[in-house]
């Protein structure tokens, strides 16, 4: 039986989709670079008599610059995904502790010790869910996770686009779907 899509594969499948539709568009445009249609997106120049070699040069350059921004988008969109999924089950899961506290606990000393549990902001974050999760995860997927926070904080703080991400995604996927089943019940 084949599992539910997770919230990271559907952010896998939109950046790939996406990457799909740059390769089509960089088809048509090496077939036809003198297109008016590339001069109004503002891949190449028009003026006079453009030159063929001028309009395959910069079709080059831009449709390799958006497939190096996917590359990177496709980790983020990833990262931002297992993260949000697990902002939403961590809270869950301090509201039922704290419950837990009250109704178990009603007539001892702990029923008023809600501070016993973290808050859910606590657990933000790649580094802080890796902190929580990282006990029951294999040394790869540790490795894989490191990467993917890596990549993703390199991104967004500024990164030069051109140079690939260290992690490829189907990994990244990979990793943060294992992580993914650690949250499930048992």
């Amino acid at each position: 039986m084949a599992r539910e899509p997770t919230t990271v594969d559907r952010a896998f499948n939109r950046c790939s989709l996406l990457s799909r539709l740059i390769v089509l568009e960089y088809e048509r445009a090496r077939a036809n670079p003198l297109d008016r249609r590339y001069t109004d997106l503002g891949i190449t120049k028009w003026g006079g008599l453009p030159k063929k070699a001028d309009a395959q040069k910069s079709i080059e350059e831009a449709f390799g610059d958006l497939q190096a921004l996917i590359n990177h988008i496709t980790i983020l969109d990833m990262a931002a995904a297992f993260e949000g999924l697990f902002k939403a089950q961590i809270a869950t899961a301090v509201g039922e502790a704290r419950k837990t506290l009250k109704g178990k606990h009603k007539e001892t000393v702990l029923a008023g010790r809600e501070r016993l549990v973290r808050e859910a902001k606590d657990f933000q974050g790649l580094s802080n869910i890796m902190e929580l999760i990282s006990p029951n995860l294999d040394e790869r997927d540790k490795e894989r996770l490191e990467s993917v926070r890596e990549n993703r904080n390199r991104f967004t703080h500024g990164t030069d686009i051109t140079a690939p991400p260290t992690i490829r995604s189907d990994d990244a996927r990979e990793a943060l779907n294992n992580a993914i089943d650690l949250l499930k019940p048992i």
